[in-house]
């Protein structure tokens, strides 16, 4: 009895979150895991992070021209070069 009022509780319908709402934040999840991202020279999401497993190297690159290499870490995403970048540049400023 005790149970069926805990799973049945008002409370937990009130407080639980729609499955709209939980598919946006998905794919707003997605997007910044794998990109675009923000280029750091001309500001514009055309920031792409290739990289190459077999030369061991991680690329970014963007439209405008901004390129710049990573050694290839095996347990990095995208967006952990893209933090990395970030780091490097603002420790150059």
């Amino acid at each position: 009895m005790i149970i069926w009022l805990i799973e049945m509780s008002p409370r937990k319908e009130r407080f639980r979150i729609p499955e709209w709402k939980v598919q946006l934040y998905k794919a707003e999840n997605k997007k910044i895991l794998f990109g675009p991202y923000s280029c750091p020279k001309c500001k514009l999401d055309r920031l792409e992070l290739d990289i190459d497993k077999k030369k061991k190297e991680a690329i970014a690159k963007c439209e405008c021209g901004f390129t710049y290499n990573f050694k290839y870490i095996a347990l990095f995403e995208p967006v952990d070069y893209y933090n990395e970048l970030m780091d490097k540049l603002n420790e150059q400023k």
